[in-house]
C-alpha cells in the first residue's frame, strides 16, 4: 500500500476559510446578544402611564431548562422609548427577582433593588437615539453594563 501525497489547499482558499471561521466566531456572540435584547415577548414589561417609555425584562435564552427554572435565568432590564430604541440596560442575575412593578417619576424609573434609569429628554434627534441604542448594545455585548447588585 502506497501513501498518496495530498496537495495543500491554495493559499487564497486557506485565507478565505480562515476569514470565514473568524467571522463566525466574532459575530456569533453579537447575534446571540441581539436575540437577548430584542426579547419578544418580554418576560415582563412596565409602561410609563403616558406610554413614552417602557422597561422590558428580557430573559437570556438558554439551551435547556428544567421545569420550574425559567425564572432563575439571567436577563436584562431594558429601558426603551416609544419607538423601541434602547435608552439603558442593566444586567439581572435572575429575572424572577423582579416581582414589583416599576416606579415611575418625572425624571426616571426604578425597579426595586434591581435597576434605576434616568429618562432622556424627548426632543432628541433620530441620529442621537440610534447612536445611544448602538452604544448600549455594544456595551452589553462586551459585558460593560451595570449589574443589578449595584442597586442593592
Amino acid at each position: 500500500m502506497t501513501a498518496v501525497a495530498r496537495r495543500p489547499l491554495p493559499l487564497a482558499l486557506r485565507l478565505w476559510l480562515f476569514i470565514a471561521a473568524l467571522a463566525i466566531v466574532a459575530f456569533f456572540p453579537a447575534i446571540w446578544m441581539q436575540v437577548a435584547l430584542d426579547c419578544d415577548p418580554a418576560w415582563r414589561s412596565d409602561v410609563r402611564p403616558e406610554a413614552a417609555f417602557r422597561v422590558d425584562i428580557c430573559r437570556v435564552p438558554t439551551l435547556m431548562d428544567f421545569p420550574g427554572q425559567a425564572s432563575d435565568a439571567p436577563g436584562y432590564a431594558v429601558l426603551r422609548d416609544d419607538e423601541g430604541w434602547i435608552e439603558g440596560i442593566v444586567h439581572l442575575g435572575m429575572v424572577g427577582a423582579i416581582d414589583r412593578p416599576a416606579e415611575w417619576t418625572d425624571t426616571g424609573v426604578a425597579l426595586m433593588l434591581a435597576a434605576q434609569f434616568e429618562l432622556p429628554s424627548r426632543g432628541r434627534l433620530l441620529a442621537a437615539r440610534v447612536a445611544v441604542d448602538g452604544l448600549w448594545r455594544f456595551r452589553a455585548l462586551l459585558g460593560r453594563v451595570p449589574d443589578d447588585s449595584e442597586f442593592r
